[in-house]
């Protein structure tokens, strides 16, 4: 079976009480509970997130918060079924990763 190493991704997930903003992180464990514990790439801190909170892609994450603006118009709920749900990152794959220790 082929192990991970390295899996990066993206969340909108606030950081320690901060706003929430796209970020690419990687992970650098998985419990088998539903948090992982991730880096943020660009400024190194480490949080525990929900899994379900990781995508693959950032243009996922950005089209998520255009759908949720766009619910909330209550015109425009038809719409919404129609815009692309953004795809979680594979629960399986994060179950084979080898994990991260960090000093």
């Amino acid at each position: 079976m082929k192990r991970c190493k390295h899996i990066t991704c993206w969340t909108d997930c606030p950081f320690n009480d901060e706003p929430s903003r796209i970020r690419h992180v990687q992970v650098l464990c998985y419990g088998g509970d539903k948090y992982a514990t991730v880096m943020d790439l660009q400024t190194g801190e480490i949080e525990h997130v929900n899994a379900g909170w990781l995508y693959r892609k950032a243009e996922a994450v950005k089209i998520l918060r255009d759908v949720e603006d766009h619910t909330k118009k209550p015109a425009k709920i038809r719409m919404a079924n129609l815009i692309y749900w953004p795809k979680p990152i594979n629960r399986r794959k994060l179950e084979r990763m080898i994990p991260h220790f960090v000093d």
